[in-house]
C-alpha cells in the first residue's frame, strides 16, 4: 500500500490529512510534526505544510531565511530520500521553498514540486471574468488589468488577514495534487516546478501522475501578459539569489566565529 508523509501538523496541515481521509484514498497516511523525530523518509509521496501560516509584518528576507532554515531542518532529518518519492511544498514562500527542496534533495525536478497557485485557479475557474469586449481584439487594457489585479490582491490579502490563511481550501488542493501523483490521474495542475534553466520555481500549467510532474501543458499568452509573466518569474530569480547570498554571508561569518573559538 502507498504511504503519505504529511509533514507539518498546523491548520494546513490538519485540513490536508482531513481532505485525504473524505476521499477514501488506498494509501496510509504518515502524520509527522516538527518536534518529532522522522523515523522514515520513505513514503511514495511527502508533504510538506510546516512553516504555511503567513507571518504579517517585518523584512521579507527574515522571513525567507526563518521559513528556509525550518525546511532544511525537515529535509535533512529525512535524508536519505527515495528517489521514487514525490515532494509537494505547501509552506510560503512556496516559490522559493520547493526549489530550496529540489537543490537538497537533488530528486529529479519533475519529483519536486509545489501547490503554487492551484487554489488561485481552482478560484477563477468558479468564477466568471468579464472583461469587456468593446475594446477590439485585445479586449481589454493593460490599464484595466492591473486595476483587477490589485484589486483582486488586495482581497486575498484581507481574507488572509481575517482569516490568518486558508487552511481548509490549501489542504483540498494538497490532498486533490497528492491523490493524482498516487492514482496516476494524470489532471492538469498549475503548480510551481522548475522549467529549464530558469533559477527559480514558479507555477505553470502540467500533467501531475506517479512520477510527479508528467508533461507541461503549452498556453498561448498575449505579448502584454507574456512580459507581466517574465516580469514576475525575473523578480522570483533575484529573490532566490538573494536568498543565497544572504544565507552564504551568514554562513560565512558562522565559520569565522568558530575560527576564532578554536576547535
Amino acid at each position: 500500500m502507498s504511504t503519505i508523509a504529511l509533514i507539518g501538523l498546523d491548520s494546513v496541515g490538519a485540513s490536508t490529512a482531513l481532505s485525504l481521509i473524505r476521499r477514501e484514498i488506498q494509501a496510509t497516511i504518515l502524520l509527522v510534526d516538527i518536534n518529532t523525530e522522522l523515523q522514515d523518509a520513505q513514503a511514495d509521496v511527502v508533504i510538506i505544510t510546516e512553516g504555511m501560516k503567513p507571518t504579517p509584518g517585518g523584512d521579507i528576507y527574515e522571513h525567507v531565511y526563518f521559513k528556509t532554515t525550518v525546511l532544511k531542518s525537515i529535509l535533512k532529518e529525512m535524508m536519505p530520500i527515495n528517489p521514487n518519492t514525490v515532494i509537494l511544498v505547501v509552506a510560503n514562500p512556496v516559490d522559493l521553498l520547493t526549489t530550496l527542496a529540489q537543490d537538497i534533495t537533488r530528486l529529479p525536478k519533475e519529483r519536486v514540486i509545489g501547490v503554487g497557485t492551484c487554489l488561485d485557479t481552482l478560484r477563477l475557474q468558479e468564477e466568471v471574468v468579464g472583461w469587456p469586449t468593446s475594446r477590439g481584439k485585445d479586449g481589454v487594457s493593460i490599464e484595466e488589468r492591473l486595476d483587477a489585479e490589485e484589486f483582486t490582491q488586495g482581497r486575498m490579502k484581507a481574507i488572509v488577514a481575517g482569516e490568518e490563511g486558508t487552511p481548509l481550501e490549501v489542504g483540498a488542493v494538497a490532498a486533490g495534487i497528492a491523490v493524482a501523483v498516487l492514482e496516476d490521474k494524470k489532471t492538469v495542475w498549475t503548480v510551481s516546478h522548475r522549467r529549464g534553466n530558469n533559477r527559480c520555481c514558479y507555477s505553470w500549467p502540467v500533467v501531475v501522475g506517479r512520477e510527479g510532474l508528467v508533461r507541461e501543458v503549452e498556453v498561448k499568452v498575449r505579448e502584454g501578459e507574456k512580459w507581466t509573466f517574465e516580469k514576475g518569474v525575473m523578480k522570483l530569480g533575484i529573490m532566490w539569489e538573494h536568498y543565497k547570498v544572504k544565507e552564504f554571508h551568514k554562513v560565512k561569518g558562522h565559520d569565522k566565529v568558530k575560527e576564532a573559538e578554536g576547535p
